[in-house]
């Protein structure tokens, strides 16, 4: 009978021990519930973030792409402009040339008439004379 009765102290003893250690993980199950929520709480937060930051990072990534592409459309219009501008400028310098040669014959061209001028000048006064 003793050894049953320390058997069953044992068993009493050791079932005080077990339900201690199952309140325990009980109480330690409900801190963690508690941790994990508030662990869930805070990567749906940062989920919410970060989803919303990269949204407005593809916002501004679309808007940078479109003023780039905007900013080539007017490098490539200014570029076309240079080179129509150049055109241009080159055909006044050829023009230029051209008129400057036009003016030196006509310069010369004018001297020899002063000249055959001057000449008829002098032979209508030997003839008055």
């Amino acid at each position: 009978i003793k050894k049953a009765e320390e058997t069953a102290e044992t068993l009493h003893g050791q079932k005080a021990q077990i339900i201690q250690q199952l309140e325990e993980a009980k109480s330690h199950d409900v801190v963690l519930s508690e941790e994990n929520k508030a662990l869930k709480t805070e990567y749906d937060t940062l989920q919410l973030a970060s989803t919303t930051k990269l949204s407005e990072m593809e916002t501004d990534l679309d808007a940078a792409m479109n003023e780039r592409e905007s900013l080539a459309e007017r490098l490539k219009d200014a570029s076309d402009d240079l080179v129509a501008t150049k055109g241009q400028l080159e055909s006044l310098a050829n023009d230029k040339s051209n008129a400057i040669s036009d003016l030196e014959n006509a310069t010369a061209q004018n001297g020899e008439l002063q000249d055959r001028i001057n000449t008829l000048e002098g032979d209508i006064k030997k003839a008055e004379e």
